[in-house]
């Protein structure tokens, strides 16, 4: 998610993020909660400055 999000793909990182969330599903697991917190800080943009080069 970091990655796509950083290459400023939104369109990869809703892609990642609905496979994790069907992964956890057909596990039967919730999201931890530092996932669910990273999910929101990606998708309202608040991991910009997290960004980091490689």
């Amino acid at each position: 998610m970091r990655i796509e999000h950083a290459a400023g793909n939104r369109s990869g990182l809703h892609t990642t993020i609905t496979r994790i969330q069907q992964i956890n599903q057909t596990l039967d697991c919730d999201l931890e909660t530092e996932t669910q917190h990273l999910i929101n800080d990606l998708l309202h943009d608040n991991g910009r400055d997290q960004r980091k080069v490689l």
